[in-house]
């Protein structure tokens, strides 16, 4: 079912896209947003200074329901959703990353989540080309593509969540430079919000030469920064705190595998630091 964006019963949905150098991937990244059959939407692009043709590219596309912001110095990708975040007219939000896309009913088929369990704040999905499988199965190649990503419980391309939850834990941590989506779902939760999962796929995830996962001095600061946070929650609590905990094991089962990408230093060093902070509950 297709539904008239004029309908006033349904709310407006603010899409937050941060872009930079996406000459390559953001047509198709609009164009998975535009024909949505969901259409009561504005979409946001964030431009963080790209030196491509990106920004051109998006002038280009005529439709009122698209917006561009450009910053004309460095914020990255926390500062640009922070930036859509304040400018979003909708009391919902949505994220997609630029070299992504959302499946036709991806929209819909979250806000049907949010019509059946009206008390959520933020519903998430899943991405079309990550599959929960034996660690054992991946090539080195493999691992480099999608490991970081299985291990999240949503990335931000799969995130729909009320705005007043975001302005509540203070916006978007923007020291992160990697695990963000983590440390928007750990703030979220500690906030006492109710978190639902759609049963859908609403996303399609592709590979970007400048993807932070493949960066791993960012992604060893991450854990540091998640580790500093929530240390004491992550030894306190069962829940999603040691869930945070059982991914970084996962981490360091793989980087020491013989098939493992990752240099002696950078394995050694996050497994000393994960030792140090949780020796006690290690196990």
């Amino acid at each position: 079912m297709y539904y008239d964006q004029k309908d006033e019963k349904l709310p407006l949905i603010s899409i937050i896209i941060p872009m930079y150098n996406r000459e390559k991937t953001i047509s198709r990244c609009l164009n998975s947003v535009l024909f949505q059959s969901y259409s009561n939407i504005e979409i946001l692009i964030i431009d963080d200074a790209s030196i491509d043709n990106s920004v051109s590219i998006v002038n280009s596309i005529k439709d009122h329901r698209v917006r561009l912001i450009i910053s004309k110095k460095k914020i990255y990708a926390q500062g640009a959703r922070n930036l859509g975040i304040i400018n979003a007219l909708g009391n919902w939000i949505l994220f997609l990353d630029s070299d992504d896309e959302l499946t036709s009913d991806s929209i819909m088929n979250r806000y049907k989540t949010l019509e059946k369990y009206p008390d959520t704040d933020l519903i998430y999905g899943d991405p079309i080309n990550i599959k929960f499988k034996n660690l054992n199965d991946f090539t080195a190649d493999e691992f480099k593509k999608y490991i970081l990503k299985e291990l999240s419980l949503c990335a931000f391309s799969e995130i729909l969540v009320k705005k007043k939850c975001i302005e509540q834990i203070g916006y978007l941590d923007e020291k992160f430079k990697a695990w963000q989506d983590d440390s928007l779902i750990v703030s979220l939760v500690m906030k006492g919000f109710i978190l639902k999962h759609c049963g859908y796929i609403v996303s399609i995830h592709h590979t970007s030469d400048n993807q932070i996962t493949s960066n791993y001095d960012k992604l060893l600061q991450g854990v540091s920064r998640m580790v500093n946070i929530y240390k004491k929650e992550i030894i306190d609590t069962n829940g999603y705190y040691r869930y945070f905990l059982w991914k970084l094991r996962i981490l360091l089962n793989y980087f020491g595998t013989k098939n493992s990408i990752i240099s002696k230093k950078i394995k050694n060093k996050l497994k000393k630091y994960l030792l140090i902070e949780f020796e006690h509950i290690w196990g």
